[in-house]
């Protein structure tokens, strides 16, 4: 169960903010299962760099090593699962203050009962019948890229943005 931030970090983050009514009225569990599950959206992306460990693993073998080799895959493999989230990354082994805030700001929001889901349903909703029921879906209109990512924070997707890894190829292993 790990998560970015701590929530005495996220109380204080919050102190210093207008409108943190669903962060300061939650349990202290209520909070640490917000941050949990923010966590868990914000590492579904392809980020920028290496974790910090493979990072590691990479330096000691040098430039000129081979990563193709078993043993070399092997070790990467290794200190990849030892770092449980993406973060951190490179070779500075802190998580930048900015992903924590988005960890923070995701988790308020779901606290005041945003679900990233039901968010990502609603931008396709194109009208809604009473009688007879049934709702009616566009899904080639354009989409709030946050809502479209499951992330319910707008601010928290400007602060990730920086870090993610736009392309349009993909690799076979994520190292």
């Amino acid at each position: 169960m790990a998560y970015y931030g701590t929530v005495n970090e996220g109380n204080a983050y919050f102190t210093a903010r207008l409108h943190s009514y669903d962060w300061d009225q939650a349990s202290v569990a209520d909070r640490l299962a917000a941050l949990v599950e923010a966590t868990e959206l914000i590492d579904q992306f392809d980020f920028v760099g290496r974790k910090y460990g493979v990072q590691v693993v990479v330096d000691a073998l040098g430039d000129e090593a081979d990563l193709s080799t078993d043993e070399n895959r092997e070790a990467l493999r290794v200190a990849n699962l030892a770092q449980e989230l993406e973060f951190p990354r490179g070779s500075v082994n802190t998580v930048p203050t900015e992903v924590e805030q988005a960890c923070y700001l995701i988790a308020k929001a779901m606290l005041g009962g945003r679900d990233p889901e039901a968010d990502l349903e609603g931008l396709a909703t194109k009208a809604t019948k009473y009688g007879d029921i049934g709702t009616v879906y566009d899904r080639t209109g354009n989409t709030m890229d946050h809502i479209a990512h499951l992330i319910p924070s707008p601010q928290a997707w400007n602060l990730l943005k920086p870090f993610l890894r736009y392309r349009n190829t993909f690799d076979q292993y994520k190292v």
